[in-house]
């Protein structure tokens, strides 16, 4: 099972989904069933897994950065109060 395929939401899989979707197009409903689009679909989770790993990355990159900020922000806080 894979998201909803919006090329918004997926910006590094778009040749992916459009592959998935053209086969599914051209397969029909029982195509569909039968597995006739397994390999776009193979392709679409390996990229899917790639673009998850990217953004967990950049995600985990800014909460570090925010941590950082905050602590700082604790640490002068802390040093005001201590020199008053």
């Amino acid at each position: 099972m894979h998201p909803q395929l919006s090329l918004e939401n997926n910006p590094l899989c778009v040749e992916q989904i459009a592959a998935l979707k053209e086969c599914h197009a051209s397969v029909g409903y029982w195509g569909k069933l039968l597995g006739s689009c397994n390999d776009q679909k193979a392709a679409l989770d390996k990229c899917l897994r790639a673009q998850k790993k990217v953004l967990r990355k950049a995600h985990l990159d800014e909460a570090r950065a925010e941590r950082a900020r905050w602590r700082k922000a604790c640490a002068e806080m802390k040093e005001q109060k201590s020199s008053s």
